[in-house]
C-alpha cells in the first residue's frame, strides 16, 4: 500500500492552493501584495486638505465676511 504521510499531503495541497490563488490573480488582474500603493482613505484626506488650503489662500477675506454676515443674521 502506497500512502502519502498527511504531512506530505498537507504541503501539497497548501502549494495547489498557493499556485490556485497565484493564477486566479493573474487572470483577474487583482493581487493582494499591493503594499506599496497609497490606500485610497490616505489620497481623498490629502486632497480634502489641499483643497481647503487653496480655498482660504485665495477666498479668505470674502469667507470670513460670508461667516460674520451668517452669524450677525441669528437672533439671539
Amino acid at each position: 500500500m502506497n500512502r502519502t504521510s498527511p504531512r506530505t499531503s498537507h504541503r501539497t495541497s497548501h502549494r495547489t492552493g498557493h499556485v490556485a490563488a497565484h493564477v486566479t490573480a493573474h487572470l483577474t488582474g487583482r493581487h493582494d501584495d499591493e503594499r506599496g500603493d497609497v490606500p485610497g482613505w490616505v489620497l481623498v484626506t490629502v486632497m480634502s486638505a489641499g483643497i481647503v488650503a487653496v480655498l482660504l489662500g485665495v477666498a479668505k477675506e470674502e469667507l470670513s465676511d460670508i461667516l460674520t454676515t451668517a452669524l450677525r443674521s441669528v437672533t439671539p
